[in-house]
């Protein structure tokens, strides 16, 4: 959620409480994780589809300051907008993504009126699984975080952190940080703190203060219109000021549907930030969540979905019967790379066929250069087994389940460390689904991902002959790494798929050729330099 305007105004009018330097700042703190996920990506290039190793140490030297300093986070990630209230912002957003990677991407600068960064789509994958791994604790809410976060904050009575203006608002007991005043890399770690009973004073009475987001809007409350009565926020929170009640404030109004409308606004406002306590415990229990058809939410789903264990990806259709596709770095003036994975989810909407509300789940996917569009996609007819089904399902079943999915026998990952199987699986469907490939860009692709990502784009852009003495000097001086190389690479070689649109069918009768022959669709001499990804800018609309 946001109010626009209100952290410009806070940032110039509020008397900010300096904290950690007379004392040590320690004890629980509760931290928006998506705000703190955008907060520490900042800085890093996004433009290549993350740095998640650079991404990886930077969580981890954050939450290590944490712990150093006495700070105990607790971490609140946010779930499903299962009553579509956030549908017109959530699309709104997805749409500058779109438009920012597109701008940056053909004209290499940003949109005047959009995010000048993109968070990668894997940034949150990464972030959960370095907590896991440090055992920090952390929940994902059913859908907003921001009203669990307070809720647990209360319990404990700890402040909170993030970056979002309705924590103004929000009856936070212990206080909130901005992520912009919260000065972790300092030792010891101090702050700025907000607290709302010093803000609330300068009204005559309190509850004025929900008058803010109901005239302003946030992420769930839309603007009414005030006509002529438009102004910035400084001056709106001074006329705001300057009236005794919420009721004297209303009486300004002439027009009777401006009034039920600011009214409404207001008592939404007041249940939205007015949070009761909750402890993790309960919070992990309770739910609001229930399937498309109605049906309530598996205990054993609900339990994994708290623990990050169970994907929003899967749930927003289990849920809502539409899903919007990730905003990926590709190239806008070809079709959304996500388009190559529409087998894999008719099987896994498919497999989700006994929560469904009608069998067939809206996708909002990237049409055109910046554009979103709904298309119906229906279920695989007759999966391998239901969602109902998984639980009892043995760790070797599961993986003979996925291996049946991508048209894999599971003897042929027998070759490989648990670590490298899911690796070889991914690598083995896009070698076969993917349009106009080269098996330069396939070697490309391994050999950075063994060895350095950020090279990816030069391997798979310079000649195919230095690539080929690089590839082979590195590879003799790691023999292990080499025979991965070798055993991940055969499980890319040609093979017939069974199944497909017509990109795939197009993919099938690349791969009938023989490796020579696929070679020689490369043709490009000039290597790109990796300071900058836009080499390829004037090539975009060539086929490679």
């Amino acid at each position: 959620m946001g109010i626009k305007g209100l952290t410009t105004y806070m940032q110039k009018n509020y008397e900010w409480k300096e904290i950690g330097k007379d004392s040590p700042l320690r004890g629980q703190l509760l931290i928006d994780a998506m705000s703190c996920c955008y907060s520490l990506y900042d800085g890093i290039d996004w433009t290549y589809g993350g740095q998640y190793k650079e991404f990886d140490q930077k969580c981890r030297a954050f939450l290590a300051n944490l712990r150093q300093s006495g700070i105990e986070p607790i971490f609140v990630f946010d779930g499903v907008d299962y009553e579509g209230e956030k549908a017109r912002v959530i699309l709104e957003r997805k749409e500058k993504t779109a438009k920012c990677i597109q701008s940056l991407l053909l004209y290499g600068n940003y949109p005047i009126d959009g995010p000048r960064s993109c968070l990668p789509v894997f940034a949150k994958v990464v972030f959960m699984e370095v907590l896991k791994e440090l055992r920090i604790p952390f929940i994902v809410a059913d859908g907003d975080a921001d009203s669990l976060t307070v809720s647990i904050s209360n319990f404990y009575g700890c402040p909170v952190l993030s970056s979002d203006s309705d924590y103004y608002i929000f009856n936070v007991k212990g206080g909130y940080i901005p992520f912009e005043y919260f000065y972790w890399e300092s030792k010891p770690i101090n702050a700025k703190i907000y607290h709302l009973s010093n803000f609330s004073a300068i009204f005559r009475e309190p509850e004025i203060i929900y008058l803010i987001p109901a005239l302003i809007g946030n992420d769930f409350l839309e603007s009414p219109h005030l006509g002529e009565n438009t102004m910035n926020t400084d001056e709106l929170v001074e006329w705001i000021a300057s009236f005794r009640s919420v009721e004297k404030f209303l009486s300004r109004f002439c027009k009777s549907e401006q009034v039920m409308a600011i009214r409404e606004n207001f008592h939404k406002a007041k249940d939205m930030y007015s949070i009761d306590e909750i402890s993790m415990d309960d919070a992990r229990k309770s739910t609001e969540l229930k399937t498309a058809n109605g049906t309530p939410l598996p205990s054993w789903i609900l339990e994994q979905y708290r623990d990050g264990c169970f994907s929003t990806s899967v749930l927003d259709p289990m849920i809502l019967n539409e899903c919007i596709l990730p905003m990926i770095t590709d190239n806008p003036k070809k079709e959304s790379s996500m388009k190559i994975g529409k087998p894999l989810r008719e099987y896994m909407y498919g497999l989700l066929k006994p929560y469904l509300e009608v069998q067939k789940v809206e996708e909002g996917m990237r049409i055109g250069q910046c554009d979103i569009q709904f298309k119906p996609v229906r279920p695989l007819a007759a999966p391998q087994c239901l969602i109902t089904d998984v639980d009892a399902l043995r760790d070797e079943e599961r993986l003979g389940l996925l291996c049946n999915i991508f048209e894999v026998l599971p003897d042929e990952l027998g070759q490989f460390e648990n670590k490298w199987k899911l690796v070889a699986l991914s690598l083995h469907y896009w070698s076969r689904n993917a349009e106009a490939l080269t098996w330069q860009q396939i070697d490309a692709l391994l050999f950075s991902l063994l060895f350095n990502g950020r090279l990816c784009l030069y391997y798979a852009c310079m000649k195919e002959a230095d690539f080929d003495v690089i590839k082979e000097e590195t590879l003799t001086k790691f023999p292990d790494m080499a025979r991965l190389c070798k055993e991940l690479l055969s499980i890319c070689s040609p093979r017939e798929v069974s199944r497909g649109s017509s990109s795939h069918k197009a993919s099938k009768e690349k791969h009938k050729q023989p490796a020579a022959a696929a070679k020689k669709t490369y043709s490009r001499s000039t290597p790109v330099s990796t300071a900058n990804p836009f080499g390829l800018l004037a090539d975009l609309d060539e086929e490679n």
